[in-house]
């Protein structure tokens, strides 16, 4: 009796799958080498002849340009779609005192910190959507 009862919670539990790590992560982006031919491709389509190296040249000196920019200025556009800056938040001391409702807090000192952001600007925003 308890057997069958084992064999027939068996027969009802649903069956477990292995789920793959990109599926539940979403699609992934393209990858630079795939990027570059797709380029070649829609140039070889155009009537241009550019090979995959000239193309990899040129983007990355045009990338080399926009880090040089973000360095200079803390700013660079991305030919009007993509604009990026560099924010920095500087170092807190520790052990200033505030005066909060009435009591006296003791801060604690943080490092300096360096984001990037990148946004996109309305000509990007207009295409995707």
């Amino acid at each position: 009796m308890a057997a069958a009862k084992k064999a027939a919670a068996a027969k009802t539990t649903p069956a477990t799958k292995k789920v793959d790590a990109p599926s539940v992560l979403g699609p992934k982006a393209m990858s630079k080498t795939a990027r570059i031919e797709e380029v070649q491709e829609k140039l070889k389509a155009a009537g241009e002849e550019v090979s995959k190296g000239t193309i990899k040249k040129v983007l990355d000196q045009y990338f080399q340009s926009v880090v040089g920019e973000i360095k200079a200025n803390n700013v660079a556009d991305l030919h009007g779609y993509v604009s990026v800056k560099k924010i920095t938040k500087p170092a807190t001391e520790a052990g200033q005192k505030l005066t909060v409702a009435g009591r006296e807090i003791v801060t604690k000192g943080k490092a300096a910190e360096t984001k990037v952001t990148a946004n996109l600007r309305k000509a990007l925003r207009d295409l995707v959507m």
